[in-house]
């Protein structure tokens, strides 16, 4: 799900492009169609492609409207439902997706939240929906299966320190939250059954903690700290949850973006300050041990200092890189997609061209496979 989320795909809103490092993709024991959908915060919109898994290339499908400049993105197969956070209205758009043709239903539910949302994820099972807000300072619940016609609200906890994004384990009870102004990741447990959250810990972190994700194993924790310029590496204990810091890579100025491989030992990296992708090499104790750079223009084309990469997603057969570049020249955004193949026995990657996203406003992306 970046879907992935996320995927929804930086963390301060002046330039937040939330790429969905959590929930990056939906998987399922039958696969069939894969589709890209994307917000759009200036227009209000967004946008469904279907993903061509062949070449890499988006094929466009619809376009609904949204709450005031959406910013997060959530899917949940389970309800066949799009969630998309509206920053400025303080809500969430609840909209369905078909699955055979990528087309939005016309009908759209909104559903109030705290001041300023942003990240969003589900449960594992899809009976939960989590929104964090970076205004309110809050981690809200809200109940899926039990709500007939809307989302309904199951509580809020304390967020502190601008929280943006946040990330699900694996085995669906832990929740982490980057707190980017206080330089620590929070920990938090839901029950489950209810729903309700209790903040477990708070862990150090690297300077202005922004992306995070969770290798699919939930053994290792990786954190992008755009200040530090470091990418740090986190054991979690299968037990409770709690993270140990175990080792920190350097990258090039200002991580914007990260995204693991869901088979191949690599992290792949963008820098919001150079045009390099940096493909990470890491070991069973994540240790540095590999970093390739290729550069983004390889893909694209060439690059202008207001066209640096913003974050980088993942499709869910891991065949894919696509990282997120936005312009703004001559007062228009020009964003464009930069497109890598992975090589499905040494990481490496190979560029594979690119294309232009013309909707306007910072994006977020979601990747996620449907049923055959």
């Amino acid at each position: 799900m970046l879907l992935m989320s996320k995927l929804a795909f930086s963390l301060f809103v002046s330039s937040f492009f939330l790429i969905s490092i959590f929930c990056s993709s939906v998987s399922h024991a039958s696969k069939g169609d894969c589709y890209v959908l994307v917000t759009n915060s200036e227009s209000n919109s967004i946008c469904s492609y279907k993903l061509d898994k062949e070449t890499g290339s988006w094929i466009f499908c619809d376009k609904t409207a949204t709450g005031k400049r959406p910013m997060g993105l959530a899917v949940s197969m389970e309800s066949k439902s799009i969630y998309v956070s509206n920053n400025n209205s303080n809500s969430i758009s609840k909209i369905t997706l078909n699955p055979g043709d990528g087309t939005f239903a016309s009908a759209k539910e909104i559903i109030p939240t705290s001041k300023g949302p942003l990240g969003l994820c589900t449960s594992k099972d899809g009976k939960f929906l989590f929104s964090v807000s970076n205004e309110a300072c809050e981690l809200q619940s809200f109940d899926i299966e039990r709500s007939e016609v809307s989302l309904r609200h199951v509580c809020s906890v304390s967020a502190e320190g601008f929280p943006q994004t946040l990330a699900m384990h694996p085995k669906g009870q832990f929740i982490y939250v980057p707190s980017s102004t206080k330089d620590k990741i929070l920990h938090y447990q839901f029950d489950t059954e209810s729903g309700s959250i209790t903040l477990i810990s708070e862990v150090p972190a690297g300077e202005r903690p922004t992306a995070l994700s969770i290798d699919p194993t939930g053994k290792f924790l990786f954190l992008a700290n755009m200040d530090s310029n470091t990418i740090w590496a986190y054991k979690i204990d299968p037990e409770n949850g709690k993270l140990y810091p175990s080792s920190e890579i350097g990258t090039g100025a200002s991580p914007e973006g990260l995204v693991i491989h869901n088979k191949l030992p690599f992290i792949y990296a963008v820098s919001s300050c150079s045009e390099e992708l940096h493909s990470i090499r890491v070991d069973k104790e994540v240790r540095r041990k590999t970093i390739l750079t290729c550069s983004l223009s390889q893909a694209s084309g060439p690059i202008s200092d207001l066209q640096l990469p913003r974050n980088i997603v993942a499709s869910p057969d891991g065949k894919f890189i696509f990282v997120l570049q936005r312009s703004q020249m001559l007062g228009e955004d020009r964003d464009k997609v930069a497109v890598f193949q992975v090589n499905s026995e040494t990481g490496e990657l190979n560029p594979s061209g690119g294309f232009e996203i013309l909707e306007e406003g910072e994006k977020c992306i979601e990747i996620f496979e449907v049923e055959s």
